[in-house]
């Protein structure tokens, strides 16, 4: 029959979280250096709240150009709407219009974001390999076999 589907033969995909854990999958922009602004320009829409970490404020400021010690190494807008995470990547790290965004994955457990991060890269590539982080009890960053960009971090 024309235009159907066996269903049998087709994996289920179903990202269900385990119990009592609290697991999220947030968007995540990267920005050309005007992350601060855009969060702002967001939060005129959707109100919320805006919290900004700059790079000069981080233990990787030594590792960020001069000019770039202004620009947000992360930052978050919180509404009743959702969330937005945002960053300015220094310079040749942050892509090109069009594919700035990554997925953001928070879990409570190191573990299960180890087993997450770990199965998103098969294939892949880790441009930041999950380990601790001076924002995260756990953090990894890439792109999956199939162009997507991944964050998975376990806050502290």
């Amino acid at each position: 029959m024309a235009g159907s589907h066996n269903q049998t033969s087709r994996p289920s995909l179903r990202l269900r979280p385990k119990e009592n854990t609290n697991m999220a999958i947030t968007a995540s922009i990267s920005f050309p250096g005007n992350a601060a602004e855009a969060l702002e320009h967001y939060r005129s829409i959707f109100g919320g709240n805006v919290t900004l970490v700059r790079f000069s404020e981080t233990p990787v400021t030594d590792d960020v150009p001069a000019e770039w010690q202004s620009k947000i190494c992360w930052g978050t807008l919180e509404s009743a709407h959702g969330t937005i995470n945002a960053m300015d990547p220094p310079p040749g790290r942050g892509g090109t219009t069009g594919d700035r965004f990554a997925l953001t994955l928070q879990v409570d457990d190191e573990a299960e974001g180890e087993r997450i991060f770990a199965g998103l890269m098969d294939g892949g590539d880790a441009y930041m390999p999950w380990e601790a982080s001076f924002f995260a009890r756990k953090f990894g960053m890439g792109e999956d076999k199939y162009g997507v960009r991944w964050i998975v971090s376990v806050p502290r």
